[in-house]
């Protein structure tokens, strides 16, 4: 009943609130690919984001569970996905683009080829006062996804900092 499906529960009775189906009729058992992200956008809206082997990248408004804008990549999206401060959503799919997006319009602000398929973590760190962006690059996956890559890596951008 809930494949493919942001599921929300109440964290202090452990019931179910409400949930938002983002395939109708998932007939390869896609699922969702990593945990969801929490988005606080520059304009403050409350997001969800939501990645998918279906190479969707979905953002959910948080109170009413409708989809606000989504991004179609042509591979299947299973890595991580993760937000700024600022209001940025970044993932990363197989053809090994590290993608940012703006988290209240869907827009890609920015991107990176890294010559790798990227199907595990990324995330953003601060270290001093300078904030990166790492994402895990080389998936080795012959039989699921039919990728044979080189030594994984983790790759690490410093974000730009506000010109004063």
């Amino acid at each position: 009943l809930y494949t493919y499906s942001v599921v929300e529960l109440d964290a202090r009775l452990g019931t179910l609130k409400r949930w938002q189906q983002l395939l109708q009729g998932d007939d390869h058992d896609w699922d969702l690919a990593a945990a969801p992200s929490l988005v606080r956008t520059a304009g403050g809206r409350r997001l969800i984001a939501q990645g998918g082997k279906d190479g969707r990248l979905y953002a959910i408004h948080r109170r009413s569970g409708t989809v606000r804008w989504r991004y179609r990549s042509p591979t299947p999206l299973i890595a991580g996905v993760t937000s700024t401060a600022g209001g940025l959503v970044f993932t990363g799919d197989l053809r090994g683009e590290v993608l940012a997006f703006d988290g209240r319009t869907g827009a890609v602000r920015w991107q990176y080829a890294t010559g790798q398929p990227i199907g595990g973590g990324v995330v953003t760190y601060l270290a001093g006062g300078r904030q990166y962006v790492a994402a895990a690059v080389g998936m080795h996956a012959p039989t699921t996804w039919r990728l044979k890559t080189g030594s994984a890596k983790v790759v690490v951008f410093a974000v730009p900092r506000k010109s004063k």
